[in-house]
C-alpha cells in the first residue's frame, strides 16, 4: 500500500497511530501492514512506539486548561483520607486526643543540592519515619535533588528499607551503564511524533531513571508519576511535591504532583497525564503520550542547564579573582552570558489563551528551581493548602546564616505569603530551630540544616563539600560507604531530636485551638442613598 524506504514507513505507520485515538482505527492501520517478512521485522522494532500509543488509558480524553488557585477534586479526596491517618499518628505521638478541627497540616520542604540532597533527605525522612513523626506529615515538597529522593521514594512505594540498599547499590555506578538504548530511542522517538522539543533534559531524566529506578529493568523508563496517585488517594503517605521554574517573563514557580502540573503565577493546572500536550486557546490539541516519571525528576533536577551569568552569581566564590573577572566580563554579553545548554521545554497550557500570562508563548523552558532558590516553599505556602507547620530540610551548598531560606522569605514577602519572624544570625550552627508567630494563622516554621554532629561521628559534610569531597553538589558517584555515612548522619540528627518535633507539633495542635476559637470580625456595611 505505500511504497518507499523502511525508514519511511517506520515513520508513515508511526505518524498515523500518533493522529488516531481509537483502538479500532488504530488496529486496522496496523493490519495494512507486517504482510512480508520485512514487515513483520519492521513492526517488531515499532512494538515499543506502538505500544505506548495503543495502550495510552488518556487517548479519547481531551485536557480542558484549569485555570483556578483552588485544590484539584483528587487533592481534596486525598486531603480527606490523609487526615484520617494524620489524627491518629499525632494522637499516639502525644498521647492524647484530638479534635478533628485542632488537627495540623504538616509539610516537609527538601531543597536541591544533587545526590546530596537526594541521600541527606533520604536519611531525614527515614528519621521521621522510625520515630513515627512521618505519619503526621501531609505534604513533601521537593526541588532539584530532592525530587530525586521523591521520585525514588514514591516508585518504591515509601519501603526505606529497600531503598537505602538502591541507593548503596546503584549510587557507586554511572549514570550510563546499563543505559536501555532502545529505550531512550523510543521516548525521543513519541516526543518527536508529537511536536515535543527534544533536549538533553529529556535523554538526562531517562539516565537518572535508569540508576535510581534500575531495580525495574526496562520498566524504569515507563514509570509514570500520575501512577503514584493510586498509592496515595487513600492517604497512606504524604503527597508528593515537585518543584521547577519556567524562565519566560522571569522566574515563575512550577509544581509536579501525581495529579496536576501547574502554576499559580501562570494560572493553569493540567493533570500531569497530560504533561507534553499542545495547547491552543485552553485546550489540548494533541493526544500526547505522558512523559515518564523519569523525563519530570530530569525536568526538575536540570542544573546542569546553568547559563554562564547564573553560575557567576551562584559560585562567585569559587572562582580565582583572575578567572572570575574574565568569566564576568563575558557574562556580560546577552548572547554568551544567558544561552543555557539544552534546557527542558514543555508546551504551554495558556498558549493562544486571552488574557492569561505569556499566552504567546507556544513554549515554556523549564529549568531546575536552585536557580530563583533552593528552598521550595512556595508549593508549601500555597494558601488553599493551609499548612500549619513547615520543616525545612536545607541541604545546600551554602547554609551559612540560611542565605537559601533568606531567599525564599524575601520571595515570600513579595508575593503576599507570611512567614513568622527569622533571625538568621548563626542559624545554620543549630540542628533544630524553631520559629513561631503570635498569629496563629501563619504556619511555624522548623529549620534544619546539614551539620556536623559530634554526637553521631567528627563526619563533616560541609567541609566536605567545601573541600571538594564527595559532597559536592555535582559529583554523581557516591561509594556505599559515603551513602551510609551522609544517610546515617540525617536519620541520626532526626532521632535525637524528636523531643523537640512533638513539642513543635504539641504547640501546632494548640494553635489550631486558638484559630477555631477566634471569631471572624464584625463587617460594617454602608448604605448609600441616590433617591
Amino acid at each position: 500500500m505505500y511504497q518507499g524506504t523502511f525508514n519511511s514507513r517506520y515513520l508513515i505507520l508511526a505518524l498515523l497511530l500518533s493522529t488516531q485515538t481509537h483502538a479500532f482505527e488504530q488496529n486496522e492501520t496496523i493490519k495494512m501492514f507486517g504482510q512480508n517478512r520485512s514487515d513483520r521485522k519492521f513492526m517488531q522494532l515499532l512494538e515499543p512506539v506502538i505500544s505506548a500509543i495503543m495502550n495510552d488509558p488518556y487517548k479519547n480524553l481531551t485536557v480542558n486548561v484549569r485555570e483556578s488557585s483552588n485544590l484539584c477534586s483528587q487533592e481534596q479526596g486525598f486531603l480527606t483520607q490523609r487526615h484520617h491517618h494524620v489524627k491518629k499518628s499525632i494522637e499516639n505521638i502525644l498521647g492524647h486526643s484530638i479534635k478533628n478541627e485542632h488537627v495540623p497540616k504538616i509539610g516537609i520542604c527538601g531543597s536541591g543540592g544533587g545526590y546530596r540532597a537526594l541521600v541527606a533527605m533520604f536519611g531525614s525522612i527515614s528519621g521521621f519515619e522510625q520515630t513515627g513523626l512521618l505519619d503526621c506529615v501531609t505534604y513533601a515538597s521537593g526541588l532539584s535533588g530532592a525530587t530525586w529522593m521523591l521520585g525514588t521514594w514514591y516508585a518504591h512505594q515509601g519501603n526505606l528499607p529497600l531503598l537505602k540498599i538502591i541507593l548503596k547499590s546503584e549510587l557507586q555506578n554511572s549514570l550510563l551503564s546499563d543505559l536501555e538504548i532502545t529505550a531512550i530511542i523510543k521516548d525521543g522517538f513519541i516526543k518527536f511524533l508529537y511536536g515535543q522539543k527534544l533536549s538533553l533534559v529529556g535523554l538526562f531524566g531517562n539516565m537518572a531513571a535508569n540508576r535510581l529506578f534500575g531495580d525495574f529493568g526496562r520498566e524504569a523508563y515507563n514509570l509514570k508519576f500520575s501512577d503514584i496517585s493510586e498509592m496515595i488517594r487513600y492517604g497512606k503517605m504524604p503527597m508528593p511535591i515537585m518543584t521547577a521554574i519556567t524562565v519566560e517573563g522571569g522566574y515563575s514557580w512550577l509544581e509536579f504532583t501525581p495529579f496536576e502540573v501547574g502554576s499559580d503565577q501562570l494560572e493553569f493546572h493540567i493533570p500531569t497525564w497530560s504533561l507534553g500536550r499542545r495547547f491552543e486557546g485552553g485546550l489540548s490539541t494533541n493526544r500526547t503520550p505522558e512523559n515518564s516519571l523519569g523525563y519530570i525528576m530530569g525536568l526538575c533536577g536540570s542544573a546542569f542547564t546553568i547559563s554562564l551569568s547564573e553560575a557567576m552569581e551562584g559560585y562567585s566564590r569559587f572562582f580565582p579573582s583572575i578567572i572570575y573577572e574574565t568569566l564576568d566580563t563575558v557574562s556580560g554579553f546577552t548572547e554568551i552570558g544567558h544561552s543555557r545548554i539544552s534546557p527542558g521545554i514543555i508546551s504551554n497550557p495558556q498558549y493562544k489563551n486571552a488574557q492569561r500570562p505569556l499566552n504567546h508563548f507556544p513554549d515554556l523552558t523549564v529549568v531546575d528551581g536552585g536557580f530563583y532558590f533552593n528552598i521550595p516553599l512556595p508549593a508549601l505556602l500555597k494558601k488553599e493548602r493551609q499548612v500549619d507547620m513547615i520543616i525545612v530540610l536545607d541541604h545546600s551548598s551554602d547554609i551559612e546564616n540560611a542565605q537559601e531560606l533568606r531567599k525564599a522569605a524575601r520571595y515570600a514577602k513579595k508575593h503576599g505569603y507570611r512567614l513568622p519572624k527569622i533571625n538568621y544570625r548563626n542559624l545554620h550552627t543549630k540542628a533544630v530551630t524553631v520559629f513561631v508567630d503570635p498569629d496563629p494563622s501563619i504556619p511555624m516554621l522548623l529549620y534544619i540544616p546539614l551539620l556536623k554532629n559530634p554526637a553521631y561521628s567528627e563526619f563533616d559534610p560541609i567541609a566536605c563539600l567545601h573541600e571538594g569531597g564527595y559532597c559536592h553538589t555535582f559529583n554523581l558517584y557516591y561509594t556505599p560507604e559515603q551513602v551510609t555515612q551522609l544517610c546515617d548522619l540525617t536519620e541520626f540528627t532526626i532521632k535525637e531530636h524528636k523531643a523537640e518535633f512533638v513539642d513543635a507539633i504539641e504547640m501546632a495542635v494548640e494553635r489550631k485551638k486558638r484559630q477555631t476559637l477566634i471569631k471572624p470580625p464584625l463587617t460594617f456595611f454602608t448604605y448609600s442613598s441616590h433617591d
